[in-house]
């Protein structure tokens, strides 16, 4: 886990806030299993953000996400897209 994870952790302890943005499997781990925390990774937030209606598609944030260094296994972008019914 990096600083940034260990960050997040820190600061939803201090707020007492009990669920966290974290994408990283390993910290998405230690906050749940040693923290208690529910985590959140950004495509779940993207696709409840379809099903709410703020966004129409999550195939173009992926992709940009993608394109800009972000690293997302193709298996979860495809996971992702058949569960949004974008996969053509």
């Amino acid at each position: 886990m990096d600083e940034r994870e260990a960050a997040v952790i820190q600061l939803a302890q201090a707020l007492r806030i009990d669920q966290v943005l974290i994408d990283e499997r390993k910290g998405r781990k230690i906050a749940r299993d040693i923290y208690g925390l529910r985590t959140l990774g950004t495509v779940r937030v993207l696709l409840e953000a379809k099903q709410s209606g703020l966004i129409d598609a999550i195939c173009q944030p992926l992709q940009s996400m993608r394109e800009h260094g972000y690293r997302i296994h193709e298996d979860i972008v495809q996971a992702a897209l058949q569960q949004a019914g974008e996969v053509f």
